[in-house]
């Protein structure tokens, strides 16, 4: 009899611990680190005409005139362990976003700078905040290659361009200051840019 007052003992205490808690519901398994990551991705492709003043620093301060060309794309990352967002809440929410991009850049000095003018290449990785459906502001280092010299075949131009910039009404318009620095023929040139630009990759949001 002790034997089976034992047995009915643990019966009772497996039932126990096996009936369900009122009011509680298991949850189901959180998705792993990686499939959050991949599932919240965001990626906007971006083909970009700029022009704008550039201003050589310099004892002639002479004002001439750039028109750049980029293509490069935002890409947003957000932190682990964020709740996965909806598209159209990405586009809405305040987040970090990375901007590479490969750009081409013609130069036209003036009158008095004949030098000034010329071709340039770059390749940059830009870092931005805000949201691409109003505004977001982005800092943007590039790699500079190319030559200058206008008339006379030009000479290598090696250097580097960095510049803060807005990007308004889901990156449809930009507006873009920047300072770059040209190692030309022996000579080390500072100019200031200001660049007013127009995004075609703007135009493929809804289609993504």
């Amino acid at each position: 009899m002790a034997r089976i007052g034992s047995l009915s003992l643990v019966v009772v205490g497996l039932g126990f611990w096996a009936a369900p808690v009122p009011g509680w519901t298991a949850e189901p398994d959180a998705a792993p680190p990686a499939a959050r990551q991949a599932e919240a991705l965001l990626f906007l492709p971006t083909v970009e005409a700029a022009i704008g003043p550039t201003w050589a620093v310099s004892s002639s301060g002479k004002v001439g005139l750039a028109v750049d060309v980029t293509v490069g794309a935002v890409v947003g990352l957000p932190g682990r362990g964020q709740r996965p967002l909806s598209r159209d809440d990405r586009y809405l929410k305040a987040a970090l976003w990375l901007q590479p991009e490969f750009g081409y850049s013609y130069e036209h000095g003036n009158a008095a700078e004949p030098q000034a003018s010329g071709h340039l290449g770059s390749l940059g990785l830009g870092v931005a905040y805000g949201n691409l459906l109003f505004l977001s502001g982005a800092y943007t280092p590039r790699l500079v290659l190319g030559s200058l010299g206008g008339e006379s075949g030009g000479a290598l131009a090696v250097g580097l361009r960095h510049g803060v910039s807005g990007h308004f009404l889901g990156r449809l318009f930009s507006v873009e200051l920047s300072h770059q620095m040209l190692w030309v023929g022996g000579e080390l040139r500072h100019e200031l840019r200001l660049l007013c630009g127009l995004n075609a990759g703007a135009l493929l949001v809804p289609w993504l």
